[in-house]
């Protein structure tokens, strides 16, 4: 398999978490127009879904580190924190 077809695939895609579904639809396309067999199309899918997986565990350990990302706890509690100021403000108004 072209490593030229994997980059374009990721290019294409935009972003490394995809749905199995999506990475078979585009890789169907792949195969309808000659660029890759039938029988090739399988374990392409599971090996880009396996690369796609790697790198998005790399991009995640790269943002955990930068200390002004919230995650997704850090939201959590905001809301909770807005939710209460909000019933505070709300009661205090009637």
């Amino acid at each position: 398999m072209p490593d030229v077809i994997e980059k374009s695939l990721l290019a294409a895609l935009g972003a490394f978490e995809v749905s199995r579904s999506k990475v078979k639809e585009m890789v169907d396309f792949l195969v309808e127009k000659g660029k890759l067999s039938r029988g090739e199309a399988p374990k392409f899918v599971d090996e880009f879904l396996k690369r796609c997986e790697k790198e998005s565990e790399g991009i995640k350990k790269c943002v955990e580190g930068i200390p002004w990302i919230a995650t997704r706890k850090d939201l959590d509690e905001i809301l909770k924190r807005l939710d209460a100021i909000e019933a505070r403000l709300s009661s205090q108004g009637k």
